[in-house]
Formats: C-alpha cells, structure tokens, sequence
C-alpha cells in the first residue's frame, strides 16, 4: 500500500489539481461512505455527502501546494 501512496504523491507533484481530480475520483465512493456514516442523522435531509465532498476538493486543491511541502 505505501508504493500506492508514494506514486500518487509523485502524481500529485507533476500533474497538479488534473491528478488531483482523477485520485479523488478515484477514492469518490469510498469518501462518500465515510461522510455519510459521520453525518448527523439532523442532516441527513438537509446536507448531502457530494456537496461535502466538493467543498473538500475545492479546499483541498486551492492549498495544494502548500498540503505538498
């Protein structure tokens, strides 16, 4: 598993937010299931998982540079 992380880092570092897209993408499903599991049951009509996830990819690639240091 550490050879996966070490060459989506490497991804990361030469392909930028495209890379970043395709690795989230990749791992869409599963961080949907996890937002789910952890949202309150308040919410649950409210807020849903993918808008949770966008706003994360949006944070997430805006600091990108900075994640990578």
């Amino acid at each position: 598993m550490e050879q996966e992380q070490q060459a989506e880092l490497e991804t990361l570092l030469s392909g930028g937010r495209q890379a970043l897209a395709e690795i989230f993408s990749r791992y869409q499903p599963r961080l949907e299931r996890m937002v789910r599991f952890r949202l309150d049951q308040r919410l649950w009509g409210r807020v849903d998982p993918l808008d949770v996830l966008q706003d994360a990819f949006i944070e997430v690639s805006r600091g990108l540079p900075t994640y990578l240091k």
